[in-house]
């Protein structure tokens, strides 16, 4: 009787502590209740002039395109789609044999959400500063940009269009975009009227507006033009959160 009655205790309290805001998709079915790590079982890989596996993945951490790579790109995206509100958690590094020029490092890297992944199936992912975005009018881009001199963090929208930007310079007192092999740890929260990216642990671009969530495809890219250097991530987790509206 006493074991009857502890699990009824257990099946009262996950219930009770499950999120107040749950993702169905188009048939119903809750989806992304729990955290999620990107690992090589449960990503799809799209690359362009980017040979030799790339992108290629070792246990959590992801080579999106190897350095000595000029005018190529590498793209993963989830299998499962994650809806809005989420919460994506990564590290990022950067690397040139260069030393880090900024004329001679490129492109960055791309967080991808809210994206319309099937447009992969047919097209090679772009090169250069499109970072492996496909401008096709769906999704969000969160880009880490490193070539010339105005290195940043860039959100722009599905046609490439720039909706908010902040630079780092020698006044600031957070680390360079641009990584030479160390790691960055980004944190980024989407909400269905606010987009907030963490860098190094603080707030370093907001963005209030009413997002288009149609699509859920969540990824990432980078890319090369003419200057090159190895990008990757690694400790990937994104989950969903309560909605801003449950928060009072």
């Amino acid at each position: 009787m006493v074991n009857v009655m502890k699990k009824k205790v257990m099946v009262f309290l996950f219930f009770c502590l499950l999120p107040l805001s749950w993702n169905l998709d188009e048939h119903g079915s809750l989806y992304g209740q729990a955290e999620v790590k990107l690992k090589s079982s449960n990503v799809k890989r799209f690359s362009k002039n980017n040979k030799n596996g790339y992108p290629k993945i070792n246990r959590y951490e992801i080579t999106l395109v190897p350095d000595q790579k000029k005018k190529a790109a590498g793209v993963i995206f989830l299998k499962s789609k994650m809806g809005v509100p989420f919460e994506i958690n990564f590290d990022y590094s950067i690397y040139g044999d260069d030393g880090g020029d900024p004329w001679a490092s490129a492109d960055g890297l791309v967080f991808m959400f809210c994206k319309n992944s099937s447009a992969y199936e047919t097209q090679k992912p772009p090169t250069g500063g499109n970072r492996g975005f496909i401008e096709d009018g769906t999704g969000f881009g969160v880009h880490f940009a490193i070539y010339g001199s105005n290195r940043g963090i860039l959100l722009k929208d599905g046609y490439g269009d720039l909706l908010k930007s902040t630079f780092f310079d020698w006044r600031s007192s957070l680390p360079d975009i641009y990584t030479h092999g160390e790691w960055r740890h980004v944190k980024i929260t989407v909400h269905e009227s606010s987009i907030v990216v963490f860098y190094e642990g603080k707030p370093v671009l907001r963005w209030d507006y009413k997002i288009d969530t149609e699509h859920k495809g969540i990824g990432f890219g980078a890319a090369t033009g003419a200057a090159d250097g190895e990008h990757k991530i690694r400790n990937v987790t994104v989950k969903p959160v309560r909605s801003e509206s449950t928060k009072k």
